[in-house]
């Protein structure tokens, strides 16, 4: 049905080109010239060309009328060409301002900020929070969170799906760490 669609829109296209064409050369109603183009439509194609003319018109257009009505119908008859996936995604982003990227693991470090504000903010269920505020401890700068060491991929897993359910993305996170934020974190750690 798709060539079908395509042979009706070239035919379409090439109907509004000639409507166009035969209503420039019909005579304007003060009886001089072809309408546009200037001269006189009589010497053109003869003394009865404003009568044939308007005819061609009047064809082309109901010409274009029904070839506008196929394409509609034609075009309803192939389906949608958006896929059910693009239907989930659409659905699962609507409610989001811009769409972020789904998570494939928990982030190892997060602001303290962006996780009161954009983590735990957000989540409703305790038993989320509760597993969340077990598995990352703050850091001595008091400034980062980081994901325990000893995590069991099952709880890793968890943390993800949570993060994911509310539309949590490393990409909105604007963190500079510094060097020393890194080396007491490591000394804390021993």
């Amino acid at each position: 049905m798709g060539i079908l669609l395509i042979v009706l829109i070239v035919l379409t296209i090439i109907d509004c080109i000639l409507i166009v064409i035969s209503i420039l050369l019909q005579e304007d109603k003060s009886g001089g010239g072809i309408g546009m183009l200037g001269g006189s439509s009589q010497s053109f194609f003869g003394a009865s060309s404003g009568n044939m003319l308007a005819k061609i018109t009047t064809i082309l257009l109901v010409i274009f009328i029904i070839l506008s009505i196929v394409i509609a119908f034609v075009s309803s008859r192939t389906g949608s060409t958006i896929t059910d996936e693009d239907l989930a995604r659409t659905r699962s982003t609507e409610n989001m301002i811009g769409v972020r990227k789904t998570l494939t693991k928990a982030p190892a470090i997060i602001s303290n900020e962006v996780y009161e504000k954009e983590i735990i903010a957000k989540l409703t269920n305790d038993a989320d929070k509760k597993l969340i505020n077990n598995n990352y401890k703050l850091d001595s700068s008091k400034k980062f969170l980081s994901l325990k060491k000893n995590v069991s991929s099952d709880d890793e897993k968890k943390i993800t799906k949570i993060l994911n359910s509310i539309n949590f993305s490393t990409e909105s996170i604007s963190t500079v760490i510094s060097p020393e934020d890194l080396t007491s974190d490591a000394s804390s750690d021993n």
